[in-house]
């Protein structure tokens, strides 16, 4: 007597459709786990997104504010230097600057 006896099933074709049947449920399973993983790294990424969107929109008003304070700055300089050019040029006109004291020859 054999070990293996090989008989053909009538329930082949029933056995075949709930194997089929187990594995596409198998298959929508990790399907919809895949799924949702990605739903979760989607909202990460969004978060993220929102966070370093939000940061940019800082750093540019911080960025601009600086532009401005910068500008005020060269205008106070400027402004300085004509005052002081000036008072120069006054001094020169009139003729009660000395040159030598505006520009020493020799360190003081």
């Amino acid at each position: 007597m054999p070990i293996f006896q090989y008989s053909h099933d009538s329930n082949t074709p029933q056995r075949r459709q709930n194997q089929n049947r187990e594995a596409q449920r198998v298959f929508r399973q990790r399907q919809r786990e895949r799924f949702e993983e990605l739903e979760k790294e989607l909202q990460a990424l969004r978060t993220n997104y929102e966070g370093l969107n939000a940061r940019h929109e800082n750093l540019k008003l911080l960025y601009m504010d600086l532009l401005k304070r910068k500008d005020m700055e060269k205008e106070k300089m400027m402004g300085e230097v004509s005052a002081r050019q000036s008072l120069v040029g006054d001094f020169l006109v009139e003729g009660n600057l000395d040159m030598e004291w505006l520009f020493p020859l020799t360190p003081s």
